[in-house]
């Protein structure tokens, strides 16, 4: 399929043919570059963990952990202590999101096909039932999966994708309209009020979960999932960082990814 100038430039190139699950074909991935075992992957927090009936368990252990510094420093300690269980967790549970879900599809259509060879076998039809749901299941854990590392937003129709995209241009637009070069006094009152909760609360949960997260790795996602845990304590350390001015050495990073070309 290729020729030998492709092999003498790319003369580590790898094909694999995979399995064609729900599709009409078998997927192709080609690797040029294959990894020597590469850099250790960062932190990042998927929405499908919250599924888990030891989600909520597991950060609030972590979270009733014990530490001493400013309201900022504990929160970040305690973070620190949410992903290495979360890691565990992840491992535990959620190890190959692609594997299980083949696996369920597999497992669904046996049972469906046991089911039509045996239509009035009552412990073939809960068989089947229950396989469709964990398919389900395991589906939608796949689908949040790739819409994060897709990092966008999911178009169901691509229809939807134009009229989506020429509303949030024009919205764009009308934001960068400049009217007046005044601020009123109604304007003034709003940019001296003192900071609240609320608006603390409220400036959070409007940061889109697909977001670049900070250097801790944690996006909003994260932060809205488990709210009734560490809600209070994180707009505490926000609310004290910005009446102090004081902001933690670690969390002044940017993280920078260089790209060759």
């Amino acid at each position: 399929m290729v020729n030998s100038t492709w092999k003498d430039t790319y003369p580590t190139a790898e094909v694999c043919y995979m399995n064609e699950g729900t599709f009409y074909h078998s997927p192709c991935l080609l690797t040029l570059y294959p990894r020597d075992g590469g850099s250790k992957k960062p932190f990042k927090y998927f929405t499908m963990w919250k599924t888990s009936p030891m989600f909520s368990t597991i950060v609030q252990e972590q979270w009733n952990n014990q530490f001493h510094g400013s309201k900022m420093y504990v929160v970040v300690s305690k973070l620190k202590k949410v992903k290495v269980a979360l890691k565990e967790l992840n491992r535990v549970s959620f190890s190959d999101i692609q594997v299980a879900e083949l696996k369920a599809y597999n497992d669904m259509i046996a049972a469906q096909t046991a089911m039509h060879l045996h239509s009035s076998d009552q412990l073939l039809g809960d068989l089947e039932l229950q396989d469709i749901h964990d398919y389900k299941l395991r589906h939608q854990y796949y689908l949040d999966l790739l819409r994060q590392k897709a990092k966008m937003d999911w178009i169901r129709a691509s229809d939807e994708n134009t009229s989506l995209f020429q509303q949030s241009v024009r919205q764009r637009n009308s934001q960068n309209q400049v009217y007046s070069p005044l601020i009123t006094d109604h304007n003034r009152a709003i940019l001296t009020a003192p900071y609240t909760a609320a608006k603390m609360k409220k400036a959070l949960f409007s940061i889109p979960g697909v977001k670049a997260p900070g250097p801790d790795r944690f996006d909003s996602f994260f932060f809205k999932d488990a709210w009734s845990i560490e809600g209070d304590e994180v707009v505490a350390a926000v609310l004290d960082v910005l009446q102090q001015g004081k902001l933690l050495k670690e969390l002044s990073h940017t993280v920078i990814t260089l790209i060759l070309k």
